[in-house]
């Protein structure tokens, strides 16, 4: 499976140490002692947000105020890198979602950024998304090192030829990488098959 530097190849964002280990452990110990909620999608064109476990099965986790706080400062540190990258400008970040996804936990594919007029502002202003990974996908799952199988991060047009626009690379998540890259991308997160995949995810607009 691809690794981070494959999609930076191809124009991905990509940041191998965002968080060090000891972060990464830190903010996977605080979601699992959190609220978890099902995550929600805005149905339609309605602008509700609704929960719909046939598009998105994965648990929102509260963390506490400080820890939001904190993260959201480092991703705001990524502006300038990001306005660079992209060639776009940017205003601000959205507050940071911390993600657990549980075994049979999903999201199908989608875009993070929608100009529909009939959908919420701030999805039309999404201009860039970012991924946190909190800890490894592994192929053999072992829950003693707090890994994962499944649930890989797969990303659709990434080359622009006709025969790859509906093939999806999987990218292998590894903690304490952020991955950054245009919200109109078609993505998904496949199901996860063992152990809890801990992500963070904001967008940039």
């Amino acid at each position: 499976m691809p690794n981070s530097n494959f999609f930076a190849r191809l124009g991905l964002f990509v940041v191998e140490d965002f968080f060090d280990e000891s972060m990464c452990d830190l903010l996977r110990c605080e979601m699992a002692a959190g609220n978890h909620t099902q995550a929600k999608i805005v149905a339609g064109t309605t602008g509700l947000e609704k929960v719909n476990a046939v598009v998105r099965s994965t648990k929102d986790v509260n963390v506490s105020t400080a820890t939001a706080a904190l993260v959201e400062s480092r991703l705001r540190l990524l502006k300038p890198k990001l306005e660079s990258h992209f060639n776009l400008t940017l205003d601000d970040c959205e507050k940071p979602q911390f993600l657990t996804y549980q075994p049979g936990d999903f999201f199908r594919p989608h875009r993070d950024g929608d100009d529909d007029p009939r959908k919420p502002e701030y999805i039309s202003k999404r201009r860039v998304s970012l991924i946190v990974f909190l800890n490894n996908e592994s192929g053999e799952c072992r829950p003693e090192t707090g890994t994962y199988s499944g649930g890989s991060l797969t990303l659709y047009g990434l080359i622009n030829k006709p025969q790859w626009s509906k093939y999806g690379f999987k990218m292998s998540g590894k903690a304490g990488v952020l991955i950054a890259f245009r919200s109109e991308m078609f993505h998904e997160v496949t199901a996860v098959t063992a152990g809890e995949r801990h992500t963070i995810a904001s967008w940039f607009f």
